[in-house]
């Protein structure tokens, strides 16, 4: 049985408006990234977001069937939040988020997602492959990659 709770949640101002960093509990649908979306509508002009799925890779002729993410909340969220400010301050952007999964997430369902929203499409499509890469290089987050016989390896993020 799958627990779906949000395990960390932390908002904090940037000006007069939020940015947020999500911790979930399990696969990412959107019906609960949609629970947390919500911006300055008006100002917006441009939306770029990044998904990250689970693959089915193969590690010395072992599947991948899973990822288990864990982490220290607290940090890797002050650590995401830090990261957002920055981007949100050096490319003017109106916003950003970003949501990742902890614990088991099956192949084929998403574990990560970033969202970059601009006043201009520039902006956003600078802004969104660097926050990706930084969060994944300096965020204290951990896979897991388990295998189908019953053993697993730690993850190590390249930038495929």
């Amino acid at each position: 049985m799958k627990i779906n709770t949000i395990v960390a949640l932390r908002r904090c101002l940037v000006d007069e408006f939020m940015r947020k960093c999500y911790l979930i509990e399990g696969e990412l649908s959107e019906e609960r990234i949609q629970a947390y979306s919500g911006s300055e509508k008006m100002r917006i002009g441009a939306k770029a977001t990044f998904e990250g799925y689970v693959r089915e890779d193969l590690i010395n002729s072992s599947k991948v069937t899973a990822l288990e993410f864990t982490a220290h909340p607290e940090i890797a969220i002050e650590t995401a939040e830090s990261l957002i400010t920055k981007y949100i301050t050096n490319y003017k952007l109106i916003d950003a988020r970003i949501f990742h999964s902890l614990g088991k997430v099956d192949v084929g369902n998403k574990c990560f997602q970033v969202e970059v929203f601009a006043s201009h499409r520039k902006e956003a499509f600078l802004a969104l492959p660097e926050i990706v890469n930084e969060f994944k290089s300096t965020v204290p987050l951990f896979g897991k990659e388990l295998l189908d016989d019953n053993t697993y390896v730690w993850k190590e993020n390249k930038y495929e």
